[in-house]
């Protein structure tokens, strides 16, 4: 068994099952990274919603 350190995440590899990695966040870090993710969804989706509500956005996924 492998253990590959990144910045934020650590991934356990095992060399048995090619396909398998397990990645392991401390929970401290999780929540962190959840909160950002999810604050910058918020914002994203506001600002596509007003900039579609302008016709400024092009997207399909946000015209009206």
């Amino acid at each position: 068994m492998r253990i590959l350190f990144t910045k934020h995440l650590f991934v356990f590899y095992i060399p048995k099952f090619m396909s398998l990695y397990i990645i392991v966040f401390p929970t401290v870090l999780l929540n962190r990274y959840w909160c950002i993710v999810s604050l910058k969804t918020i914002i994203l989706d506001i600002t596509h919603s007003c900039m579609a509500k302008h016709g400024r956005f092009l997207s399909a996924q946000y015209r009206l």
